[in-house]
């Protein structure tokens, strides 16, 4: 058995501790999760019942200065389905959170195919969804799952944030009141499912993800589309971002652009909105041009990050490349 690091709410680590207790989630080292079935206390003794077999850790106190990483069943979040790639939680209306499942079950399968993931090598399937209703109960997640957005790209990037995934829980996280248009599209929520599956692509090859691709790849998946043909759920390749296609014509037209060498040169804490849009635009010209199973090899390879980034894809330069997409 890995070392293990238990996360616990004080009262849980007491022997006065109420009999109705929140759920204890306790994280190996490796980022394995295991649910407690059951708890009771022993003295000083924590004693947890989890799917791996009876553990006991002598009972203490988090300091309260440590981040609250721990997640705790509300009972309005009473609606859990479970699929072959997630676990999805929510205090929405039934008939949403239905649509939420129904859109998500499918993409994901689509998205495991766009990475060629294998899901036998996935372990930790299922992997949590929580779809919060109110923007409070989302931004407190926030504050406690995710306090370095807001420290490395800004109060005002942070406060605006309506979605987000934590690798190291596996945890999607968003508002769907942000987007519940009562309509067809799961753009946030798709999104953020999107660094889901860039992290599960990370981790099949110990592959370092830059950040143009990282948000560029979860801002062009998350237009993914559902139809029908003949009964069958068809996802079919995403339409296009209003909002980036416009920004971009008229940045291209001025000669304002960011070339591809330039954009991929931009860290995390400075990758804002209109790098958001022209990391989606980079996206789709790699996808659209056919360069898609291409660009997975170069990232495999070194992460994107070589001086032959454009010449694996058949571009003698970048100005070369840079000409090319910029049409």
């Amino acid at each position: 058995m890995k070392s293990v690091v238990v996360i616990l709410i004080a009262a849980l680590a007491l022997p006065d501790a109420p009999a109705q207790a929140p759920c204890v989630i306790v994280t190996t080292q490796d980022g394995r999760r295991l649910e407690a079935l059951s708890r009771r206390d022993e003295g000083q003794v924590l004693r947890l019942e989890t799917i791996f077999g009876p553990l006991a850790f002598p009972a203490r106190r988090v300091a309260k200065s440590a981040p609250d990483t721990t997640t705790v069943e509300s009972p309005d979040f009473r609606h859990v389905t479970t699929t072959a790639w997630l676990r999805i939680v929510s205090d929405l209306q039934p008939d949403r959170h239905e649509l939420i499942v129904d859109r998500l079950e499918g993409f994901a399968n689509y998205m495991a195919a766009a990475y060629e993931l294998d899901a036998s090598r996935c372990g930790q399937r299922p992997y949590t969804v929580r779809a919060y209703r109110s923007r409070q109960d989302f931004k407190n997640a926030q504050s406690r799952l995710a306090p370095t957005i807001s420290a490395l790209k800004g109060q005002a990037f942070g406060e605006g944030v309506t979605g987000f995934f934590s690798p190291g829980l596996g945890e999607v996280h968003f508002w769907d009141g942000a987007v519940h248009d009562g309509g067809e599209r799961m753009e946030l929520a798709q999104h953020e499912v999107a660094h889901l599956f860039n992290h599960l692509f990370s981790q099949s090859g110990g592959i370092a993800i830059p950040v143009w691709f990282e948000e560029g790849t979860a801002t062009y998946f998350s237009r993914v589309v559902a139809l029908e043909s003949a009964g069958t759920e068809v996802l079919r390749e995403p339409d296009d971002h209003p909002a980036h296609l416009d920004t971009l014509g008229r940045e291209i037209d001025a000669g304002a652009v960011y070339g591809n060498r330039e954009l991929r040169a931009v860290p995390y804490a400075t990758f804002h909105g209109r790098e958001y849009g022209w990391g989606w635009g980079l996206i789709r010209h790699l996808r659209r041009g056919n360069h898609w199973p291409r660009l997975l090899t170069v990232l495999r390879k070194n992460g994107g990050a070589g001086e032959d980034f454009v010449h694996a894809f058949g571009f003698r330069s970048d100005e070369h490349f840079d000409r090319r997409w910029h049409e």
